[in-house]
C-alpha cells in the first residue's frame, strides 16, 4: 500500500492552465471528489459516442473499490466556467515489466474491464486528447509508461496516437477483436445466416438434451433476482475449467464483490440480464449480462461440464440473441476475443488496442528499444531459424 507521503507525491499537480484562460485541467485524487461529480460524469458519458456501462461513474466507483489498491486516483478533468467537458478515469501505480517495477498511469481497467476510454464529447475529443498529451508530456519525467489498454477503434482515441503531435515513443499494442452481432432484420433472418452445418449441430444437440427432459430458458432483471440467481450462475462459472484454473469470479473476495456489486446496480437501474438455460430444475447453463442503450453485453457466462456434449452455453445463446433481436435492441457485444465459439455467431469484429507512450529518461528508453526494436527483431529471426529447420528436414 501506498504511504500517504507517497499518496501526495503522486498527485503532481491539482490545476493546470490550459489555453484558453476559462479552460482548466484538474486532478482528482481522492473517491470523495470523484463521487462529488457523479452526476455531470454520466451526463457527459451520454452524450458522447462512447457510452458503454464500462464508464460510468457507478462502475469506476466500484471497480476502484474492488480492485485499486496500492494505485493513486489520478482523474483528470477538463472544465471551462465550471462545466465538465471532459474526464479521463487514470491511476497511477506501478507494473513489473521483465521483472522491473514500472512507474505508470493506466486507466481504472483490468481484465473485468472490457473496455477504456475517456469522457468527451466527439467535437471537442481531439481538444481534450491533445491538453491531456501536453499535460503529460510536462511530466514526462515523473512517469516511465502511460499504459492505456482496451481502447476501442473509432473512439478516436487510436487515431489520436497513431499520428502524435510531439516526439514521444509510442506504440499500438495488443490487438484484441472483440466479436459482436448487429441486430437488424428479425431473428429467422438471422438464424438462416448462420452456416446449415452449424444450425442443424445445435438443433441435433438440443434434440438429444431433451431426451434427459424439458428445456427451459429464463431470463431474471430484477433486484429481488440478484440475491437468489447470481450465486446459482456463479456456481456455474466455478464448477468448470474457470474454477480449476483459479479464475472464476467466486476465487476471489475481490472479484465476488466486484460482480454482485455491478449486478445490484444493473439491476436497479434496469440493465441486469441474468440468462439461464434449465434442464428439468436444474440450471445448466449461464449468461450474465448488461442491457444498456440499445445494446446487450455479455459479462459473463458458465455452464455444466457434464452436459458439455450438447453444447448448453450455445443453446442458451441461441435463445439470448433471439430474444434480443425480438427486445429492440441494435447489438449484441460479446465482448473479449474472438473465439471460436463466439465466430460461430458473427463475423463482425470490433478491434481493440492498448496505447503505450514512453517517458523520458534511461528506463523508459530501454524499455522502447527492447519492445519495438530488438524483440521483434529476436522473434522474426527465431522464425527464419524455424523455417530453415523446417526446409533442411523437408531435403532430407
Amino acid at each position: 500500500m501506498l504511504t500517504e507521503q507517497r499518496m501526495a507525491a503522486l498527485k503532481f499537480i491539482d490545476i493546470i492552465p490550459v489555453i484558453n484562460t476559462s479552460d482548466r485541467l484538474r486532478v482528482l485524487s481522492t473517491l470523495e471528489e470523484f463521487r462529488a461529480i457523479k452526476s455531470q460524469w454520466d451526463d457527459l458519458l451520454c452524450n458522447s459516442e462512447v457510452d458503454c456501462p464500462f464508464l460510468r461513474h457507478e462502475w469506476l466507483v466500484n471497480w476502484w473499490e474492488c480492485f485499486g489498491a496500492g494505485a493513486a486516483l489520478h482523474i483528470v478533468l477538463w472544465e471551462a466556467n465550471n462545466r465538465l467537458l471532459g474526464g479521463a478515469p487514470l491511476m497511477q501505480t506501478r507494473r513489473k515489466i521483465f521483472g522491473i517495477p514500472v512507474r505508470t498511469f493506466e486507466f481504472l481497467a483490468n481484465g473485468h474491464s472490457y473496455r477504456s476510454g475517456i469522457v468527451v464529447e466527439s467535437k471537442r475529443r481531439s481538444q481534450f486528447l491533445y491538453h491531456l498529451y501536453r499535460y503529460f508530456q510536462e511530466w514526462r519525467r515523473k512517469w516511465s509508461l502511460l499504459w492505456l489498454r482496451d481502447i476501442p477503434e473509432g473512439a478516436g482515441i487510436i487515431e489520436f496516437f497513431s499520428q502524435p503531435p510531439g516526439d514521444s515513443h509510442i506504440s499500438l499494442e495488443c490487438p484484441m477483436a472483440s466479436p459482436y452481432v448487429c441486430l437488424e432484420g428479425t431473428w429467422k433472418e438471422y438464424w438462416l445466416g448462420r452456416s446449415a452445418h452449424f444450425r442443424a449441430n445445435l438443433r441435433r444437440r438440443e434434440k438429444n438434451l431433451s431426451q434427459f427432459g424439458k428445456i427451459t430458458f429464463k431470463a431474471y432483471d430484477g433486484c429481488e433476482h440478484v440475491a437468489r440467481m447470481l450465486p446459482v450462475g456463479l456456481e456455474l462459472e466455478a464448477s468448470g475449467w474457470k474454477g480449476r484454473a483459479g479464475s472464476a469470479i467466486l476465487k476471489s473476495s475481490e472479484t465476488i464483490s466486484f460482480y454482485s456489486r455491478i449486478a445490484n446496480w444493473a439491476a436497479e437501474n434496469g440493465w441486469l440480464r441474468l440468462y439461464f438455460l434449465f434442464l428439468e430444475d436444474k440450471a445448466i447453463a449461464f449468461d450474465l449480462a448488461l442491457d444498456y442503450a440499445g445494446r446487450i453485453y455479455l459479462l459473463k457466462i458458465g455452464h455444466d461440464e457434464n452436459h458439455s456434449r450438447f453444447s448448453p452455453g450455445q443453446l442458451l445463446r441461441m435463445r439470448t440473441l433471439e430474444a434480443a433481436f425480438a427486445s429492440g435492441c441494435r447489438e449484441y457485444d460479446f465482448l473479449g476475443f474472438d473465439m471460436p465459439w463466439k465466430m460461430e455467431w458473427t463475423t463482425d469484429v470490433r478491434v481493440h488496442r492498448t496505447v503505450v507512450i514512453y517517458g523520458r529518461g534511461p528506463l523508459p528508453k530501454a524499455l522502447y528499444m527492447w519492445q519495438q526494436r530488438l524483440l521483434p527483431t529476436i522473434r522474426k529471426s527465431q522464425k527464419l531459424q524455424v523455417a530453415l529447420r523446417s526446409l533442411r528436414r523437408s531435403e532430407k
